[in-house]
């Protein structure tokens, strides 16, 4: 069987083109926050799913302990996701990442586009 060489400049770039949609983090101090953040956001439509990890160790705030937000949205609503963040967070600092979703299952892909067309 011939060795296949894989030459990194051609690499198909169509593969990895961006759906639109972004999966965003953001931490809270606990975890009463966290849910208040997640239903802020989804009562709002602007996110189509949002789910809370934690507590996890972290020397962002005073207690050591955060908790992880992630929600699903499009590239088209994250500007205004990040301005409710701000209201949110009453301006205070925090930290929230936006990632592009590059690739996922047609049916999730479907769904969330559905869900965010209610916004």
């Amino acid at each position: 069987m011939a060795k296949q060489e894989h030459n990194c400049e051609e690499h198909d770039k169509s593969s990895d083109t961006e759906t639109g949609y972004l999966q965003i983090t953001a931490t809270a101090n606990d975890q009463k926050e966290a849910e208040a953040l997640i239903n802020f956001l989804t009562n709002k439509k602007l996110v189509a799913c949002a789910q809370v990890q934690g507590p996890e160790s972290s020397v962002e705030n005073d207690s050591g302990l955060t908790w992880r937000c992630r929600f699903k949205t499009s590239n088209q609503l994250y500007p205004d996701v990040e301005s409710e963040l701000r209201t949110f967070f009453d301006n205070r600092k925090y930290s929230v990442k936006a990632l592009p979703i590059v690739k996922g299952s047609e049916h999730f892909l479907s769904w969330l586009g559905g869900e965010l067309s209610k916004a």
